[in-house]
């Protein structure tokens, strides 16, 4: 059984918590797509339990890339003090062996399971062309302002919605069958599409879905009564201690350097919805 975790961003206490459930459901293989850090004071914590976990295969998100590329972003205005300025606040707190670690990982991975192949990437778009599947933090989040809705909803429509469109369906028709594995939206997902599983973990430590609880899922080939094997997909979430993470961050300097982006962050953490870029829009605009 595999454990899906992605878009930690800084959040020990969510990743120790899901850590902890995942292996209590019988998990012993560990898929991570990438965002484990740049947003709450946890970094090396973060990085040495994933480079100690066994039986891994992780990749790198857009958080690890603008780690990589750091010194090349070229930010102005109200943009560099939102964006940038955190981002080398994070960059300075990384011990040289956890920064390479990260920043060195592949974009993309796959493995092979007796039921097919697994995919892993960041974002959606690495398989399908990107609508925004209703599943953008602040589409989302408008949406569930709009009229609340339940998770099992929400994927009855989001699968009718992307299964409706042709572009959508025609690009899946062009993949193999298997397995393909995203993250970055933070918005938890899976659908079956004729033997094409696309699946979402959701967002271990920064939520956007209105479930403040950490999220990642559960993956298990399942034998068919025909010799062949199907999949089994279940999205899990788990209580953590989020005022482990809120007392980290105000003693910390981060929220001195950086008080609005740092209110932000935290409102988002405590009410899992689009709070950050609802601030960064209306700063920067």
């Amino acid at each position: 059984m595999y454990a899906i975790i992605s878009d930690i961003h800084g959040n020990y206490p969510a990743l120790a918590a899901v850590l902890r459930d995942a292996k209590a459901q019988g998990a012993e293989n560990f898929l991570l797509l990438g965002d484990y850090t740049n947003s709450f004071p946890f970094h090396n914590e973060i990085v040495e339990t994933l480079r100690n976990l066994p039986n891994t295969t992780a990749i790198r998100g857009n958080h690890e890339t603008y780690l990589t590329h750091i010194h090349e972003m070229v930010l102005t205005g109200n943009t560099r003090e939102i964006l940038n300025n955190p981002l080398h606040w994070s960059y300075a707190r990384h011990t040289p062996e956890d920064f390479a670690f990260i920043t060195q990982l592949p974009e993309t991975a796959q493995i092979s399971d007796k039921g097919g192949n697994i995919q892993l990437a960041h974002e959606v778009q690495q398989y399908i062309p990107s609508p925004t599947l209703y599943t953008g933090p602040s589409a989302y989040a408008d949406l569930m302002r709009e009229k609340p809705f339940t998770f099992q909803t929400f994927l009855t429509y989001a699968s009718q919605w992307l299964l409706d469109n042709p572009t959508v369906v025609d690009a899946l028709r062009q993949l193999p069958m298997g397995v393909y594995l995203f993250g970055h939206s933070h918005i938890p997902l899976h659908i079956n599409f004729e033997g094409r599983w696309l699946i979402n973990p959701g967002s271990c430590g920064f939520t956007c879905d209105h479930d403040t609880r950490a999220a990642y899922a559960l993956l298990e080939s399942v034998p068919l009564q025909d010799g062949n094997y199907s999949w089994h997909v279940t999205q899990r979430r788990v209580e953590y201690d989020m005022n482990e993470v809120v007392e980290a961050v105000r003693k910390s300097d981060f929220k001195e350097k950086f008080p609005e982006f740092c209110e932000a962050l935290l409102e988002q953490l405590r009410h899992g919805d689009d709070a950050i870029f609802r601030y960064v829009r209306s700063v920067s605009s």
